[in-house]
């Protein structure tokens, strides 16, 4: 019992002192490395971030000085009057999609309506022929807009994804993009889908035409004749990419079908399908979308 009472020695005292004062130390040195693991992380996050801003406005500029080459644009002025189609030919083929619209709005409603990469303006003086007066484009080549401007069609020149930025949420009814969406990389074309997505009021309508490459002319050849044309975009992956962003997928039309290549189809066997497929498939497609 003696033993059991008797209080500790110095030396057990000592030794306990330096053990709560080692294990302080540890845990004063843990959390010192915790903090500093936080505020590195917090520095790496904000570089991240200032380095992603950087980069974007790098590639905004890149993409200006590009597009501000004079020789460029004449280039692919000339380029669209011979390979595109005349006026009156594209005209023709973009009088449909008035049917979409009209379905939503009247003329007399005055919807605003953006047409992103307008070229030479076909679809804006048809929208403007047909009462629809709100009607403005964006391009970046400054002699497709010198052309716009002249034909007293309201274009301007600028980024078109930094015009989508630049936008304010819910600001127009109807965006277009005709032979556009095939020039973006994929994440510009996502950055591109999802400012359409924001500028248009709930029921706005978007209106995409690109290159078909189900058919098999356009996906061997004549896709390629646009030196800057990026891929590719079947069908279902435009629809897939438009729905991951918000829309609805309301119509995907096959346009332009080539009565030669129609003609060869009929003399396939019916067990050819692909590859009537490849023939009858239309030379563009239109994919009509809905903000819900």
């Amino acid at each position: 019992m003696e033993a059991l009472s008797k209080p500790p020695s110095l030396w057990t005292r000592i030794s306990a002192r330096k053990d709560k004062q080692y294990r302080e130390s540890i845990i004063a040195c843990l959390e010192a490395a915790l903090d500093t693991a936080r505020y590195s992380q917090s520095i790496e996050e904000k570089t991240a971030a200032e380095i992603q801003s950087l980069r974007n406005e790098l590639l905004e500029i890149y993409g200006r000085k590009k597009s501000e080459s004079p020789d460029n644009d004449r280039f692919y002025l000339e380029f669209e009057n011979r390979y595109r189609g005349t006026a009156d030919e594209i005209r023709k083929k973009q009088e449909p999609y008035l049917n979409y619209i009209k379905e939503l709005f009247s003329a007399s409603s005055n919807p605003t309506i953006l047409d992103c990469g307008c070229g030479r303006g076909e679809w804006l003086k048809l929208l403007r022929d047909d009462g629809f007066t709100h009607s403005n484009g964006v391009d970046c080549n400054a002699a497709m807009v010198s052309q716009c401007q002249a034909n007293g069609l309201n274009v301007e020149r600028c980024d078109i994804l930094s015009y989508l930025d630049n936008t304010e949420p819910d600001a127009l009814e109807v965006i277009t993009a005709f032979h556009l969406v095939e020039h973006f990389p994929f994440q510009d074309l996502l950055r591109f889908l999802t400012g359409c997505y924001r500028s248009l009021r709930s029921n706005g309508i978007a209106i995409l035409e690109t290159p078909n490459p189900r058919n098999i002319i356009v996906g061997a050849t004549t896709f390629h004749f646009d030196p800057t044309h990026q891929k590719p975009l079947p069908s279902e992956l435009l629809s897939f990419a438009c729905e991951h962003v918000g829309f609805r997928v309301r119509d995907i039309l096959q346009l332009n079908a080539h009565p030669d290549l129609e003609a060869a189809a009929r003399f396939l066997p019916q067990e050819s399908t692909l590859l009537k497929v490849g023939l009858e498939s239309g030379l563009d497609y239109g994919i009509v979308i809905q903000k819900p």
